[in-house]
């Protein structure tokens, strides 16, 4: 099979000129091989780190750590949950607020072939508890801050790890571990907006994979600073932090909801970042509080993505901005990650309602079904289904779910189709316009 990367069709001209005029200006970005897709997180990870060992790898407000620094931490943290248990592909919860720590825990879970899963210490405790119960977590890693509530959760079934009073014997060299591109990486959550929470499953290959066609598309290179807005429960917040920790860049991570929206916009600036994802909403409470002396002349691009983005907020925030961010919609969900991308290229003030979802990226196909399984042809409205090969690999010991939503290709090969229960529909040229949930629909007779 060709390995190499492949666009469903090619780009019309305007995305791909607008596109190209975005890129970052240095010559220091170096390609994301097909090559390390097929090796593991750590193992990319690790390269990352004898290439840049002193560049700030993470930063907040109170702390900071280099690459070598972070990768010392996560390998402590691996060698405590080794020291627990010899196994791989075990659930291992993360009970940590956003930062450093989250960050050194989730490498440290990796390393050990072991997969995460991540809890939120400000979710509801009957979500947590859910999570764990569903998930058959039978270790927790939490800090000081968070330890009460883990001994809570765990109750007297689940082991605790406090990693800010891990033993000092404990080592910091990478763990001599053999951890295959097929090795189970993470189980993150769903919402639940829809029905019950469904831990939706992804391998290192699938993220790797991920992290290939962003890096490539976006040019990420050491120099940049990325924001991360989005926790670790959803797959933004996996992507951005990935796309800094295995390309030598920066990950920064911000709490909006604690610190504020008056504090992120003075720390976007202060910190000089220069990509970040966002949803709409927080966009559009943003730029109604920015002054219009407010600019950001590092940002390179700003992406959107968990509900719809219209023209107007576009419009509203475009001053602020240098010419050359780039604006980028995109369309997605934990169980294909970002699948559609559309690049805003026109001058938003002469067009209405809603940004499009755009084209789908590398090796990601969007189709639009009718309800008896046929393609719809362009401009008619149907379920939004996604093939591919790297799609999420299950919903967690849930087969009857994962057979209903995960259908095998007709083609016969690798791919699998992904049902979405989104409504769209697509142009002649394979844009693809979201209309809302399939759920959602009244039907008249």
């Amino acid at each position: 099979m060709d390995d190499s990367p492949k666009h469903s069709f090619n780009l019309p001209l305007d995305q791909q000129m607008i596109r190209d005029k975005c890129l970052h200006p240095s010559a220091a970005f170096v390609e994301f091989l097909m090559e390390d897709v097929a090796t593991s997180i750590p193992a990319r990870f690790e390269k990352i780190v004898r290439l840049f060992p002193e560049r700030i790898a993470v930063k907040t407000r109170d702390r900071a750590l280099t690459f070598e620094e972070l990768n010392r931490a996560a390998n402590r943290i691996a060698h405590a949950i080794w020291q627990r248990s010899a196994k791989i592909e075990e659930p291992i919860a993360l009970l940590l607020e956003q930062g450093v720590d989250v960050i050194a825990a989730l490498l440290g879970t990796v390393k050990t072939g072991n997969i995460y899963v991540p809890l939120d210490p400000a979710f509801p405790l009957l979500r947590n508890q859910a999570v764990l119960l569903d998930a058959s977590a039978k270790l927790i890693i939490t800090n000081q801050s968070n330890f009460s509530l883990a001994k809570v959760l765990a109750g007297n079934k689940i082991a605790v790890i406090n990693i800010d009073e891990l033993p000092a014997f404990l080592g910091c060299a990478n763990p001599p571990l053999r951890i295959t591109a097929d090795t189970l990486a993470y189980v993150l959550y769903t919402s639940g907006s829809t029905g019950t929470p469904k831990g939706v499953v992804q391998n290192h290959r699938n993220v790797l994979h991920l992290i290939m066609r962003y890096t490539n598309r976006a040019h990420i290179t050491p120099e940049d600073r990325i924001a991360l807005l989005r926790s670790f429960n959803v797959h933004q917040g996996t992507l951005m932090s990935f796309a800094a920790l295995l390309n030598g860049a920066a990950i920064l991570p911000f709490d909006t909801k604690r610190e504020g929206l008056q504090e992120l916009a003075h720390w976007l600036a202060r910190e000089e970042i220069t990509l970040c994802r966002m949803g709409p909403t927080l966009l559009r409470h943003l730029t109604a509080i920015l002054r219009d002396e407010d600019h950001y002349p590092r940002l390179r691009e700003i992406s959107f993505s968990g509900e719809p983005l219209y023209w107007s907020d576009v419009a509203r925030s475009k001053k602020h901005f240098p010419a050359n961010c780039a604006l980028v919609n995109s369309f997605g969900s934990t169980e294909v990650s970002s699948c559609c991308e559309f690049t805003i290229a026109t001058d938003p003030a002469i067009e209405n309602g809603v940004v499009p979802c755009g084209y789908p990226t590398n090796e990601m196909e969007i189709l639009v079904l009718q309800d008896d399984g046929r393609e719809s042809p362009p401009g008619d409205v149907g379920e939004i289904a996604v093939r591919s090969r790297f799609l999420a690999l299950e919903y967690w010991r849930n087969p009857e779910f994962t057979g209903a939503k995960f259908l095998p290709s007709p083609t016969g090969k690798e791919e699998r189709i992904y049902l979405t229960g989104d409504q769209g529909r697509l142009s002649p040229d394979g844009r693809l316009e979201h209309l809302g949930r399939k759920d959602f629909q009244v039907k008249n007779r």
